[in-house]
C-alpha cells in the first residue's frame, strides 16, 4: 500500500548533531558549508529552500543523508550507497569542481558524525565521491573496514589511463575499497578500471541494459592487477526487463528504483505458508486461548520453529526465552502475538529460500513509527496502532490479496486503513513522516515532524535506532 513511494532511502542523518571537530563547533561548520553550497547553486522549487530565518535549521535540513540498498544476487542487502538529499545529489553531481567539493565535504562530514561501521555491521558503505575530493581530510574519520569510495569517473575527471591508476592507488593508500563508475564519455577507461578497481558500476540511466551486459563481458576478459576478482554493480535500475538482462549478464550487485520499490524479485502470492498464518491470525482474533491455538499450530513444525525464533528474538523480547509454543503465546498475550504473526507474513517463504530486503524494511519502518509515538507521548493503544500501520503499509508486497480483503482477514481498523490508503488522520501524519525519512525528502521530513510535534534531531536519532534494531533482529533470525 505504498503507492507513489518507490525508493527505500531509509537513512536520514543530520550531521549537525555530533560531528567531530576540535576547533569549530558542528553548527558553525554546517552553517558555513550550507551557505557556500547555496551560494554556488541556489535551490529552488521542491528542493530544500532556506527559510530566511534560522540558518542552523536550514543547515540541519540540508545535511540529511539518504541511503539506497545494494542487493546481491541472492536478494540480500550487501550494503548501502550513501548520498546527500536526493535532489541535492542530482543537482550537484555534475557541477563544477568547487561546488562538487563542497557537496562531497558535506556528505563526508555528515557520515563521520555517527558510527557508520557500527550501524552497518558487515555490510558495505558505498560513498559517492568525485575524484577531486580524495584529498578531503575528513575521510580519515571513516572506518576503512567496510567503506568503499565510489569514484565518479565522468567527463573531465581524468585525462589518461595513468591518472586512473593513480587515483585508484590513492584510494588504496587510504585503506578503502574502490568502486569506479564509468560514464558514456569515459568507457575507454574500462580496461584500467577492470584491472585495478574492486567494483565497476554502470548506470542504466546512462547505458542501455544490453550495452551494460556487453561491457561486463568485456570487463571479465580484462587482466586483473590485484588478487581479488572484479565485482560489478548495475545501478539506477527502474524496469524489470533491464534488471533481467543485467542479472543474466552476471552482474553481482543491483541498485535502483526497481530494486528498492519491489523488494522481492518474485510476484507476491498466497502460498500455503501465508494462508496458514492468516488462518492463525483469524483464530486468534476470534478469541482462541493459548492451548487451543498452540494445538492448531503444532502440526506445522517448520512454521512453529519460525514462530519460536520470532518470539525469542527482540520482536517478542521474551526474557527468559520461552521453551514451547503454548508458553510463548501465553506470555506474549494476544496483541503481541498478533504482531508476531503479522511480521511472520513477510518471512513466509520456503525453508532455505532467499532472504530479501522486505522484512528488514518492514521492521525498521514499524519500529520507527512505534518509537516516534512513544517520543511524542502518545497513549499505548495509539503506539501499538503505529507499529501495525508501519507493517501493514507494506503487506501488499508480501501477500497478493486485494487490500480490503486482506485487511478484513486481519481485522484492521478504519483508522489504520485510512492512514495507509488516504494518509488521513494522526496515524497518517506519522506514516507520511516515516515515508519521507525513507525517501530522503528533507523538506517533507520537516513538515510532517512538525505535524507530529517532533524535533528533527529526535526523528533522526529514532530512525538510526530503528535501523539498528531491524538489522539486529534479522541477524538473529538468520543465525
Amino acid at each position: 500500500m505504498d503507492a507513489g513511494h518507490t525508493r527505500e532511502h531509509n537513512n536520514t542523518v543530520s550531521s549537525s548533531s555530533s560531528m567531530r571537530s576540535s576547533e569549530v563547533s558542528p553548527v558553525t561548520i554546517e552553517r558555513v558549508t550550507f551557505e557556500e553550497l547555496n551560494k554556488f547553486a541556489p535551490l529552488q522549487g521542491d528542493t530544500i529552500v532556506p527559510t530566511g530565518g534560522d540558518p542552523e535549521s536550514d543547515a540541519e535540513r540540508a545535511s540529511f543523508v539518504y541511503r539506497e540498498p545494494v542487493l546481491n544476487r541472492e536478494e540480500r542487502i550487501a550494503g548501502y550507497q550513501f548520498s546527500l538529499h536526493r535532489r541535492l545529489h542530482s543537482r550537484f553531481a555534475a557541477s563544477r569542481n568547487k561546488v562538487r567539493r563542497v557537496y562531497d565535504d558535506l556528505l563526508v562530514r555528515s557520515l563521520t558524525s555517527f558510527d557508520l561501521a557500527g550501524l552497518l555491521g558487515h555490510r558495505i558503505a558505498f560513498i559517492d565521491l568525485a575524484v577531486i575530493s580524495l584529498d578531503n581530510p575528513q575521510l580519515a574519520n571513516l572506518a576503512p573496514s567496510n567503506t568503499v569510495l565510489l569514484l565518479d569517473i565522468g567527463p573531465g575527471a581524468v585525462g589518461s589511463p595513468e591518472q586512473i591508476a593513480a587515483q585508484i592507488a590513492a584510494v588504496r593508500k587510504l585503506n578503502f575499497g574502490v568502486t569506479c563508475r564509468l560514464r558514456p564519455e569515459t568507457v575507454s577507461y574500462l580496461p584500467e578500471v577492470a584491472g585495478a578497481a574492486d567494483f565497476l558500476q554502470l548506470r542504466a540511466s546512462e547505458f542501455s541494459a544490453r550495452d551494460m551486459a556487453q561491457m561486463v563481458r568485456q570487463a571479465r576478459s580484462c587482466a586483473r592487477r590485484i588478487a581479488t576478482p572484479l565485482c560489478t554493480m548495475a545501478a539506477d535500475l527502474v524496469a524489470f526487463d533491464d534488471f533481467q538482462i543485467c542479472l543474466g549478464a552476471g552482474f553481482d550487485f543491483f541498485q535502483g528504483e526497481f530494486i528498492t520499490s519491489r523488494h522481492s524479485w518474485h510476484t507476491p502470492q498466497i502460498d500455503s505458508r501465508s494462508a496458514k498464518i492468516l488462518a492463525w491470525f483469524e483464530e486468534l482474533a476470534e478469541g482462541a486461548d493459548s492451548a487451543k491455538l498452540a494445538n492448531t499450530m503444532s502440526v506445522e513444525r517448520d512454521l512453529v520453529g519460525r514462530v519460536m525464533r520470532f518470539a525469542n528474538s527482540p520482536i517478542g523480547d521474551l526474557k527468559p526465552k520461552a521453551g514451547g509454543l503454548e508458553e510463548a503465546i501465553e506470555r506474549l498475550g494476544p496483541p503481541s502475538f498478533a504482531r508476531l504473526l503479522l511480521l511472520l507474513l513477510f518471512d513466509a517463504r520456503e525453508p532455505g529460500g532467499p532472504h530479501n530486503a522486505l522484512l528488514e524494511r518492514v521492521l525498521s519502518r514499524a519500529r520507527l513509527l512505534e518509537q516516534l509515538g512513544v517520543r511524542a507521548k502518545r497513549d499505548e493503544e495509539f503506539v501499538e496502532s503505529l507499529f501495525a500501520c508501519g507493517a501493514l503499509s507494506l503487506v501488499d508486497q508480501a501477500v497478493s490479496l486485494a487490500p480490503d480483503e486482506l485487511f478484513d482477514r486481519l481485522s484492521v481498523g478504519d483508522d489504520i486503513r485510512e492512514a495507509i490508503g488516504e494518509a488521513a488522520g494522526a496515524l497518517g501524519d506519522f506514516l507520511q513522516l516515516a515515508r519521507a525519512c525513507e525517501s530522503g525528502e528533507s523538506a517533507q521530513v520537516g513538515e510532517f515532524a512538525a505535524r507530529c510535534s517532533l524535533a528533527l534531531d529526535l526523528v533522526n536519532d529514532e530512525l538510526l535506532q530503528a535501523l539498528l534494531w531491524a538489522q539486529d533482529v534479522t541477524s538473529q533470525l538468520e543465525s
